[in-house]
């Protein structure tokens, strides 16, 4: 595989994202290289761009954080998954390592800069604890990034904030990104 891949980079607010050729990283502890299959955007990412939660100091930087993908090459200490596994790449944190943040290099030199799960790009380096192993039987992989942010989100919305309880009725209105999975 060629050390250099395309992504997706956030290089000013307001601004569209630019398609960057970047270096991959040498893997560290807790980190795993994947191959992106699909990946969702939400409005989280549009907030982002749009600089509508105030000043971005880590500008350059990748963005997304629901995506399915492969698992080509895991770095030290990694157990949770393995080479060839299909996964579920999301922002919520979950068993396994969690990773220091990852850095990138333009084909130019150029700092990239990188949470610990990013999805807008051909490849992504990804920290273990984002990551969860999914079955390849019958699954239609379109829908899987939803499982990385809108049905999370939801199920949390029930539990935590509206606290709801088993046996409950509850009356829910609309149809978006997070009112369907409730």
């Amino acid at each position: 595989m060629n050390s250099y891949f395309n992504s997706a980079v956030l290089y000013k607010q307001k601004k569209p994202l630019k398609f960057t050729k970047v270096q991959l990283p040498i893997l560290k502890k807790g980190q795993v290289l994947v191959k992106i299959i699909y990946s969702g955007f939400c409005s989280s990412q549009f907030g982002e761009i749009q600089g509508l939660k105030g000043e971005d100091n880590y500008l350059p930087h990748f963005l997304g954080h629901e995506a399915c993908a492969k698992v080509l090459s895991i770095g030290n200490k990694v157990k949770k998954v393995k080479k060839n596994d299909l996964v579920v790449i999301h922002w919520m944190k979950s068993k396994g390592i969690e990773c220091e943040n990852i850095c990138y290099r333009s084909n130019n030199g150029q700092k990239i800069n990188s949470g610990k799960v990013t999805t807008f790009s051909e490849f992504s380096v990804v920290s273990e604890n984002r990551l969860t192993k999914v079955s390849k039987k019958k699954l239609n992989l379109k829908h899987l990034p939803l499982m990385g942010c809108s049905i999370p989100v939801s199920i949390s919305t029930l539990e935590k904030v509206l606290k709801i309880k088993k046996k409950k009725n509850i009356l829910i209105l609309g149809s978006g990104a997070i009112g369907l999975p409730m």
